[in-house]
């Protein structure tokens, strides 16, 4: 700036002393001497401002409705870790597993939200690993009809109902519609989102859907006890679908679900989950998440003291079948 105001100081003498004076033009043998007219200079060519460009913003719903005779295909793997300590000691703890499901799954009935509430899965695979030892659940090409009354889903193959523990391990994979609040009403958005951008989840939502799988819990969740966001991570393809990609995070104190004789004195739930779903949201053409579920939970049964720990993975894929 100082280098610009010396230039120009110069340049107004430099014209005052050689264009002339207050007498008016020099004059040479009686004859008026123009003075020199300056350089023509061209003038420069104004810069087209240009806007900056504005950071997209997306649609967010998490459900989409689903037409009767749709057609995915289902693959879920996951894990179960559960360590029990009583009186500071470790003792066995039922009900560790890994899980490997694939199943061509056509859609029978829908609810009024046009959610399913009726499937048909065309089995490839569901094998289960426990105590070192892995079996198949069911075999290939069997197909079982998965309905739900109330809030509990029932499973069958050839019109008659699965063993218990067949329907236990489908009930930790298949998923329908219960009737309770919607994932749209705990996770969603009514106003468009930007690439970083986190919202927080519907507490009382949350609440509401969770307490309805946890009727008689002794410590039942509360609102206050809740803490929990979503984050609208990236814009990519996944499996050549365009696709938003999302973080949860969920946080729940003070709270435990019913174990038999235990009577809780504190309690955590903690929900991680990496999710996509198409970009455009009228698509089906797939969804995908993995989760990890953590839970804590310190209390006493008899004599016992016990802290118990429970870990839940899984990763889902549901792809339409064109």
């Amino acid at each position: 700036m100082r280098a610009l105001l010396t230039i120009s100081v110069s340049t107004a003498l430099l014209f005052a002393v050689g264009c002339g004076s207050k007498s008016g033009p020099a004059t040479t043998g009686g004859t008026v001497t123009k003075p020199a007219e300056p350089p023509a200079t061209s003038k420069p060519t104004p810069v087209a401002k240009v806007k900056p460009t504005e950071a997209p913003s997306y649609a967010i719903k998490i459900e989409r409705a689903m037409p009767v005779g749709f057609r995915y295909r289902f693959t879920s793997t996951g894990s179960r870790q559960l360590t029990i300590l009583a009186n500071g000691k470790p003792s066995p703890a039922p009900g560790n597993m890994t899980w490997s499901y694939e199943a061509e799954v056509t859609v029978t009935a829908v609810s009024a939200r046009g959610r399913a509430i009726a499937e048909s899965h065309k089995i490839v695979k569901l094998s289960v690993t426990a105590k070192g030892k892995t079996r198949d659940l069911l075999s290939a090409g069997q197909v079982v009809k998965a309905t739900v009354s109330g809030t509990k889903e029932s499973f069958a193959v050839a019109g008659k109902p699965v063993a218990k523990d067949v329907a236990e391990s489908l009930r930790d994979i298949v998923s329908l519609d219960t009737g309770k609040v919607s994932d749209d009403d705990v996770f969603g958005s009514k106003t468009k989102r930007k690439l970083g951008e986190s919202w927080e989840v519907d507490r009382a939502a949350l609440v509401k859907s969770f307490m309805r799988d946890m009727k008689g819990a002794p410590m039942p969740l509360k609102a206050e006890n809740v803490a929990g966001k979503i984050t609208l991570v990236r814009a990519e393809t996944i499996s050549g679908i365009p696709a938003l990609s999302f973080k949860v995070e969920i946080r729940m104190s003070d709270v435990a679900p019913k174990m038999g004789p235990v009577k809780p004195t504190s309690g955590s739930i903690d929900l991680d989950m990496d999710a996509w779903l198409p970009t455009d949201t009228s698509s089906l053409a797939g969804r995908g998440d993995t989760k990890k579920m953590t839970m804590h939970v310190e209390g006493s049964a008899g004599p016992s003291k016990l802290v118990i720990d429970m870990v839940q993975q899984a990763t889902e894929k549901k792809i339409a079948i064109k």
